[in-house]
């Protein structure tokens, strides 16, 4: 398939997921609108201009041409003292219980469908990172507070804040998280506490207290069993695992006659090989096979050196060649073969003219001035196979836990400081993050994010502000308390300020996910052969 038509139906999904995540919260309130007797107007699926619809029972049922959600009009549920239909019909006040019903609605329809998705992902399995065996701090600058605390390259960071660490992804989370971090981290066969200390919140990356050093993680073993053999990767360079017969379903249990337990243990030995015919022992539904495979060389023209986003030219991280010749984290690169690289672009000018040289690179690194000797080519060995997955099988029960307390770890952030607005997604971050899900962590991983989603939606849409369907809720429960329904020229003015916060934080929200479309982290390299499914 060409990866152009793979990449519309993956825009496709999005569209679909996306719309649906805001169609099924609109059609709740729909349905109990239509349940409690009230006026509705209009219900729209997607937004803009109207290009089909019908008329029935006296609402208008168009589809418009953004296929992003939809919307319902209840002139009842406006801020006014006589709701008045778009005709000019004065229309009856509706009960506080019939307008908190409605306002729930929505809410409720995406819990349910976030039900649905859950009870799929029970079943199915939740793609997961695998437990860790040890997370090793690497290039931490000295510079940084996490140095000045204490903490130094080879320490085994064994929990942070108290709490076990379970993964990269639980660390980095309850790092952004924290207002304050505490680790405790083994170094020759000792505990030490690091901290608490305060973390630094990273400009390069919207202000996140993202850790400013970098981890090299171990993780548990996990059996190499295949999950996927295309026949070609995305550079269109043809793999031999595909000619040879293995299937997806097979575990490799030996290579070379050597038996192996852990998918960890094929990469090594098709590495060490470098490029000579191997012979992979399978069990396939009970029956033993021999496969034997060629790998195929991958070289790319990279060294390894990635910068932040606006960081140029301070080295955010220092990978594969780049590492090996001693370039930190932090470093700011000065010259590359003696030409001054003012900017990123610069840079990539110099070493597209030296594809598989050694380039000199002259670093700063506390006031002083280093060179190295880097190799910008790196290469590889592949057979063409993609590992399965690590899962996790978690009840609907718990995958509403998880995301409802980070959600709500999200939220306090907001309002710590510890998670600036900056680091908030609009309708584009959000499709953006399913796309790249979807199509970078498969269908079972899209699901994942889709049920996040609509769990963080219905959230969101209860809390009780003023335009939000909490607010609804919020004003409706004072009426049934204090008998008394707020006035208009009160409930006008404080709605109205509250749309305009909310116009201003999308607008700005918007531009941010504009500015990440380049991706958050422009690489000057990116890892080969490595992807979520774990491709060798």
């Amino acid at each position: 398939m060409p990866e152009w038509l793979g990449n519309i139906g993956w825009i496709l999904i999005v569209i679909f997921f996306f719309g649906f995540s805001v169609f099924i919260h609109e059609f709740g309130h729909l349905l109990a609108a239509m349940w409690r007797g009230f006026h509705i107007e209009k219900f729209s699926i997607g937004f803009g201009h109207r290009i089909w619809g019908f008329k029935k029972n006296g609402i208008e049922f168009i589809v418009g041409w953004l296929p992003f959600g939809g919307y319902v009009a209840l002139p009842q549920l406006e801020p006014n003292d006589e709701p008045i239909s778009q005709d000019g019909k004065l229309l009856p006040v509706p009960k506080a219980i019939d307008r908190i019903i409605v306002a729930v609605a929505g809410p409720v329809f995406n819990l349910l469908f976030a039900f649905v998705l859950a009870t799929i992902l029970w079943k199915t399995g939740k793609p997961a990172s695998a437990p860790l065996e040890s997370l090793v701090v690497e290039d931490v600058p000295m510079a940084s507070v996490d140095y000045k605390a204490g903490l130094r390259n080879g320490d085994n960071i064994l929990s942070i804040n108290g709490k076990k660490l379970k993964n990269n992804e639980m660390f980095i989370k309850e790092h952004i998280f924290s207002s304050e971090v505490e680790f405790i981290v083994e170094r020759d066969g000792n505990k030490i506490q690091i901290g608490p200390f305060e973390p630094t919140p990273n400009p390069n990356l919207d202000g996140l207290r993202v850790p400013s050093f970098g981890v090299k993680e171990t993780l548990d073993p996990i059996r190499a069993f295949v999950d996927a053999v295309p026949e070609y990767n995305e550079k269109k360079v043809k793999f031999a695992a595909f000619d040879a017969g293995m299937l997806p379903g097979d575990e490799i249990v030996a290579v070379d006659g050597k038996q192996i337990k852990y998918r960890r243990d094929v990469t090594k030995a098709i590495i060490a090989k470098k490029g000579a015919p191997l012979v992979f022992t399978v069990l396939r539904q009970g029956e033993t096979l021999d496969i034997e495979i060629k790998p195929v060389k991958i070289e790319q023209d990279i060294m390894g050196i990635a910068f932040a986003k606006n960081s140029f030219p301070e080295v955010y991280a220092a990978k594969q060649n780049a590492y090996l010749a001693g370039i930190r984290r932090q470093d700011k690169v000065l010259l590359v073969n003696g030409r001054d690289c003012p900017t990123l672009e610069e840079l990539k000018k110099v070493l597209a003219a030296n594809k598989g040289k050694i380039v000199a690179v002259e670093v700063e690194r506390n006031g002083e001035r280093l060179k190295f000797a880097v190799m910008n080519k790196y290469e590889t060995y592949q057979i063409g196979i993609h590992f399965a997955r690590y899962k996790v099988f978690r009840t609907p029960y718990q995958q509403f836990y998880d995301v409802i307390s980070e959600t709500f770890k999200t939220l306090k952030g907001l309002v710590s400081g510890a998670v600036p607005p900056a680091g908030l997604s609009g309708p584009i971050g959000i499709g953006q993050g399913i796309y790249m899900t979807f199509k970078h962590g498969g269908l079972t991983a899209g699901l994942a994010f889709v049920f996040m989603i609509n769990i963080s939606l219905a959230i969101f849409n209860l809390l009780p502000i003023p335009v939000l369907d909490g607010g609804h809720i919020f004003l409706a429960v004072g009426e049934l308390v204090s008998r008394r329904k707020v006035p208009a020229k009160v409930l006008i003015p404080i709605q109205t300020v509250f749309v305009l916060f909310f116009i201003t934080l999308m607008f700005y929200v918007t531009t941010k996910d504009i500015g990440r479309m380049d991706d958050l982290i422009k690489w000057v390299e990116h890892t080969p052969g490595v992807n979520l499914h774990r491709q060798v």
